[in-house]
């Protein structure tokens, strides 16, 4: 008996890995003035699926140099201080995109992502998180296979966490030592 509730302490007491629900994967917005051209005002459309993870950013023609999108949400408080936030993106444009991922307990640097790839940002916690952002960014206009691309497509993609290793690893030994105890009750 004491070896269970040794078990099931040391699986409550470890860090987490903590990430969005499918809701708030679809619930990003964009925030005002979320594009930033020097030198001009930003010409900045969204063209977003909402509620379904998939967000474009888009510039128009005139639109040449450095570009800066941001999509954010406040959310319920997640997590705890020592858990790790993560979060996948998927770039589904035809060409690289730069992304970077902010909380309001930490962030995860800009990472160039290629067409057809997808990179899982990991932030640690120092606290819950309230507040996620999601910055893209690029040098226009990017020569891509129809002409200059100046549009950041890009997908959050959804599903329960995966558990990690050691976690099932302890919870399976937890449940093998709640069997045997009700197996020997029973003799």
């Amino acid at each position: 008996m004491s070896l269970t509730v040794l078990v099931v302490a040391s699986v409550s007491a470890s860090a987490a890995n903590v990430t969005l629900n499918p809701a708030q994967l679809g619930g990003f917005s964009f925030n005002g003035g979320a594009s930033v051209q020097p030198g001009n005002a930003p010409a900045f459309i969204n063209q977003s699926v909402p509620g379904l993870g998939r967000y474009t950013l888009a510039w128009d023609n005139t639109n040449t140099g450095l570009v800066i999108g941001t999509i954010s949400q406040n959310i319920a408080s997640l997590g705890t201080a020592g858990d790790t936030f993560v979060l996948t993106i998927f770039n589904s444009n035809e060409n690289s995109w730069n992304f970077s991922v902010s909380t309001n307990v930490g962030s995860a640097g800009a990472v160039s992502i290629a067409n057809g790839s997808s990179h899982t940002f990991s932030i640690l916690m120092t606290g819950s998180i309230t507040q996620v952002s999601i910055l893209v960014s690029a040098v226009l206009p990017i020569n891509g296979t129809s002409g200059p691309d100046r549009t950041a497509e890009f997908q959050l993609p959804g599903g329960a966490p995966i558990p990690e290793p050691t976690t099932m690893l302890l919870l399976g030994t937890g449940l093998v030592g709640v069997a045997g105890i009700i197996r020997m009750r029973r003799r």
